[in-house]
C-alpha cells in the first residue's frame, strides 16, 4: 500500500502513525498518510517563516516564472490529478476534471497578477510571512489552489492543512510545486488529525501568520429564490445543478429553495421528476451524475439529519432513506432527496445540509422572501429567479451573501472559473493576502525625531 508523507520544506515527512484514506465508492483503503505531531507543526511553521522572507524578497519576475512553470507541470498531469480526486472524494470523474482544470486556470490567473508594487502615497500592500488555511475537502485540489496561488503570488509562504479524508491531491500539488522549482518551505502541507494539527497551528496565529478561514464557518449553504414570474423550466434546471452538484457537497450549492406560492406546485413537480432521473453510480463512470458521499461518517450524519427532519413533520417528495446493500453493496451512497413542509427554524433549513438533499418552502411576495432569508445562517450564495431585474438589487442589499446572481446559480467550479477569467476579481482575491500598510517618514512637530507609522487592517 502506498504511503504519503506530509510535505515540509520540499520533501515528504513520515510519522510514527499513519491514517488510512478510504475510497468512498469502494470502501477500500486508497493510501495511508502520515500523522504529524505538534512538534512537526512547530517545525513546519518555523521553516515557512524563513521561507516566506526569502520568497517575498525574490524578484517578481522570478516568482512569476516559477508559478507559470508550476502551471505547466500541473497541466501535464491534469488527468492523473482528476482520477486521484475522483478516488479520494467520490466526485464524478467529469466534475473532477472540471475542478482540476478550474484550479489550474486560477493558478495561472494569480501568476499573471504578480507585478512590482506601486505605492500610492503612504500606502502599500505588504504580504504576510505566512498564510495558512484549513481545507474542508469538498474540492481538495481547487481549495488548495484557492489559498496557495494568491498567497504565493503575493509573496507569502503557505501552510495548508487538507481535510483528513482527502489530502492526496493537495499533497500531489505541493510535490509538483517543488518539481517546478518553487523553493522548499514556501509551500507546506500538514497531515494528521485536526485535534493535533489545527490545535497547534492556531497557537501560531499572529499579525504575520493568519489562518484562513478564521473562526467558525461564516456562511451556510447557498439558497435560491424563485418568483412566480420566473421561467420555471430554467429555474428547475438551475435547482438540479445547484442542489445536487458534487452530491450536494458544495458550500455555494443551494440546499434551501424558496418558491413563490403561484409557482410552487409546477416547480415541485418538475424538480422531483428531474431529480428522480439523476444517475447515481460509480464516480469513475462518465455517465454518473452523483457519486458517494465523502466518508462513512458524513453519510451517517446525513441519515440522522433527514430522519430528524421527517420526525419533526417534513414531507418527503423523493428519496429520504439510505440505499440498501442490495442496491449498492459498497460505497457511501445516498439518494437524491426532496423535502417540503419544513420549518425555517429547523437546522437542516437554517444552516443547510451537505448532501444530495434539498428543502423547498413557499413564500408570498418579496417582503416574506426577505424575511425568510434573514432567518437563515447567511447563505454563501443566493440566486434570484425572476423576470424583474429590480428584485436583484433589493435582495443583494438586504442579504450579506458574498455572491448574488440573477437567473443563474453559481456553484464552486463555475465560480472559480469566473474568478480565474476576470482580472479585477483575480487581483482582489490576491489582495486578500496583502493587507494595507501605511508608512510615513518625517519629523514630528517641534522635534527632530524621525517617526514611522505602521498600520494594518484586514480586507
Amino acid at each position: 500500500m502506498e504511503r504519503w508523507g506530509a510535505w515540509i520544506e520540499g520533501s515528504g515527512v513520515s510519522g510514527n502513525f499513519w491514517s488510512p484514506i478510504v475510497n468512498p465508492a469502494t470502501e477500500e483503503v486508497e493510501a495511508e498518510v502520515a500523522d504529524l505531531t505538534a512538534a512537526d507543526v512547530d517545525r513546519a511553521i518555523a521553516i515557512a517563516r524563513r521561507a516566506g522572507r526569502d520568497w517575498r524578497a525574490r524578484d517578481v519576475k522570478e516568482r512569476h516564472a516559477l508559478l507559470m512553470r508550476w502551471v505547466e507541470h500541473l497541466a501535464s498531469q491534469a488527468e492523473d490529478l482528476a482520477q486521484l480526486e475522483c478516488r479520494q472524494t467520490g466526485q464524478p470523474i467529469s466534475l473532477a476534471r472540471q475542478s482540476i482544470a478550474a484550479g489550474i486556470r486560477l493558478l495561472q490567473q494569480c501568476a499573471s497578477a504578480v507585478q512590482p508594487e506601486v505605492s500610492p502615497g503612504l500606502l502599500r500592500r505588504r504580504p504576510r510571512e505566512v498564510a495558512a488555511a484549513a481545507l474542508p475537502g469538498r474540492y481538495p485540489f481547487l481549495e488548495a489552489i484557492y489559498y496557495a496561488a494568491p498567497a504565493l503570488a503575493a509573496g507569502s509562504a503557505v501552510v495548508l492543512k487538507p481535510a483528513s479524508h482527502a489530502p492526496l491531491t493537495p499533497l500531489r500539488l505541493a510535490a509538483v510545486a517543488s518539481l517546478a522549482g518553487i523553493p522548499g518551505g514556501a509551500l507546506n502541507l500538514l497531515s494528521g488529525p485536526d485535534s493535533v494539527v489545527m490545535a497547534r497551528l492556531s497557537e501560531h496565529v499572529s499579525a504575520d501568520l493568519v489562518v484562513y478561514p478564521a473562526g467558525p464557518r461564516a456562511f451556510g449553504k447557498g439558497a435560491m429564490l424563485v418568483f412566480a414570474d420566473a421561467d420555471c423550466d430554467a429555474a428547475v434546471e438551475g435547482a438540479i445543478n445547484a442542489a445536487f452538484v458534487n452530491g450536494g457537497q458544495d458550500l455555494l450549492g443551494a440546499s434551501r429553495i424558496f418558491v413563490e406560492d403561484a409557482l410552487f406546485g409546477p416547480f415541485m413537480d418538475q424538480l422531483v421528476g428531474l431529480a428522480d432521473q439523476l444517475l447515481v453510480g460509480a464516480p469513475t463512470s462518465a455517465e454518473a451524475e452523483i457519486g458517494p458521499l465523502a466518508s462513512r461518517r458524513h453519510r451517517e450524519e446525513l441519515v440522522q439529519q433527514v430522519m430528524e427532519c421527517v420526525e419533526m413533520g417534513a414531507q418527503t417528495a423523493l428519496g429520504g432513506q439510505r440505499y440498501s446493500r442490495r442496491q449498492f453493496p459498497q460505497g457511501y451512497y445516498y439518494p437524491p432527496t426532496v423535502l417540503f413542509h419544513t420549518d425555517i427554524s429547523w437546522p437542516i433549513v437554517e444552516r443547510g445540509v451537505f448532501g444530495p438533499v434539498v428543502t423547498v418552502m413557499s413564500f408570498s411576495g418579496l417582503d416574506q422572501a426577505l424575511g425568510l432569508l434573514g432567518q437563515l445562517e447567511t447563505p454563501a450564495a443566493v440566486s434570484v429567479w425572476t423576470r424583474d431585474g429590480k428584485r436583484l438589487g433589493a435582495i443583494a442589499s438586504a442579504v450579506p451573501a458574498p455572491l448574488v446572481t440573477l437567473n443563474r446559480h453559481l456553484t464552486s467550479v463555475p465560480a472559480a472559473r469566473l474568478l480565474a477569467s476576470d482580472a479585477s476579481l483575480g487581483r482582489a482575491h490576491l489582495d486578500r493576502f496583502r493587507p494595507w500598510q501605511a508608512v510615513g517618514d518625517g519629523e514630528r512637530e517641534g522635534s527632530e525625531q524621525e517617526w514611522r507609522i505602521f498600520t494594518r487592517r484586514e480586507l
